[in-house]
């Protein structure tokens, strides 16, 4: 396969043309008049090169980046990346003083995690009634990215109190979800490869593709185990955020994109996915004299990048941990799960298995 030429081929390629022309041009150190034209005409050659390859490698999926791959999907494909997105959730507003009033949309309400404000805005207008003692109201978080996904039980701080019932209180009863920073590169082509087996709509891939279009959803699994051919049933499709956690906010709006993804009749029941945390055990066997404490930062990150893309219902790999492992160094010459000791299956569909990188142990042996 050919190669491009580099700077000194080029200089070496205008050199020997030169000569060929005129063979008494024989000056050629460095600093004088031909070595400093031929140099630069080298370096306008090389640069021109360059620009070239990146043409080219815009035109392809595979090799594209940033905006040329925003222009690739969009012209080709009509098709755009993700934006970073805010959680969303859903609050319960509990009445303290008598009588019906209204909370307006725009209501800002606030968690507190490790000591930082995150603030959420109701997303629409909401009411209790004289005789009603609490209301559910969707909320979506005022700034985008993972801030946003917190802990239930977070959300209870009213900032914006309703004249009509100043001591409110508040609380979420669900995981703020949805919360992403722009979709990656390499998220957005494995986005741009399901396009074409997405066109029919209605099939697996075209409502997984559909589900991940959905801006804060990174993983989608979907399940067909609940059609009965004489009974109907649905088709169940798991969502999660960048954690593998979604909530019900979430997943209504999944279930509102595949509206237009789905097949007529078919019934898309779409469920809010749940972390599943697993314990893993690593014995590593290295080259003696080795940098143990690299080779446990390059490992750990390894194992976690492998776990972190799991689908919801996918199953864990033990080969493949070890896999990540090795690939990390010719320093790790073996690479053993200890525990588990056979590969992770979630205990309900709609869970992602994940590791926490305080769950991660690795032993190291010199040999």
């Amino acid at each position: 396969m050919a190669t491009l030429p580099t700077w000194q081929e080029l200089y070496d390629a205008a050199r020997t043309e030169v000569q060929a022309r005129n063979a008494e041009l024989t000056d050629w150190t460095e600093g004088s008049v031909l070595d400093a034209l031929t140099g630069g005409g080298a370096v306008l050659a090389d640069e021109v090169i360059r620009v070239l390859v990146a043409l080219f490698a815009a035109q392809f999926v595979d090799t594209a980046s940033g905006s040329d791959l925003d222009a690739l999907a969009a012209d080709r494909f009509g098709l755009s990346r993700n934006a970073a997105s805010s959680a969303v959730g859903t609050i319960t507003w509990t009445r303290d003083a008598a009588g019906a009033y209204a909370i307006p949309a725009g209501t800002r309400v606030r968690a507190t995690v490790n000591g930082q404000s995150v603030t959420f805005t109701t997303d629409s207008d909401a009411s209790l009634g004289a005789s009603d003692s609490s209301v559910d109201i969707d909320v979506t978080c005022s700034t985008t990215g993972p801030t946003g996904n917190v802990a239930a039980g977070t959300l209870t701080t009213v900032v914006d109190t309703v004249v009509a019932d100043p001591s409110a209180t508040i609380t979420n009863a669900e995981r703020a979800t949805g919360g992403a920073v722009e979709e990656t590169d390499a998220a957005f082509r494995d986005r741009i490869r399901r396009y074409f087996t997405s066109l029919r709509k209605g099939t697996v891939e075209a409502l997984k593709a559909g589900a991940l279009s959905v801006a804060g959803v990174s993983y989608a699994t979907v399940n067909e185990s609940y059609i009965d051919p004489d009974d109907g049933g649905y088709v169940a499709v798991y969502v999660g955020d960048p954690d593998g956690r979604g909530n019900t906010a979430l997943a209504a709006l999944v279930e509102t994109e595949l509206e237009d993804w789905r097949a007529a009749g078919v019934y898309v029941q779409v469920l809010a996915a749940a972390r599943e945390e697993v314990s893993l055990a690593l014995t590593l066997r290295v080259t003696r004299g080795a940098d143990t404490a690299t080779l446990a930062a390059s490992v750990r990150a390894a194992v976690l990048a492998y776990t972190d893309q799991l689908d919801p219902n996918e199953t864990l790999y033990l080969s493949q941990v070890e896999h990540a492992a090795l690939g990390v160094s010719e320093d790790v010459l073996d690479a053993e799960v200890t525990s588990p000791t056979s590969n992770e299956t979630p205990s309900s569909p709609q869970n992602a298995l994940r590791v926490a990188a305080g769950d991660l142990s690795l032993t190291w042996v010199e040999v």
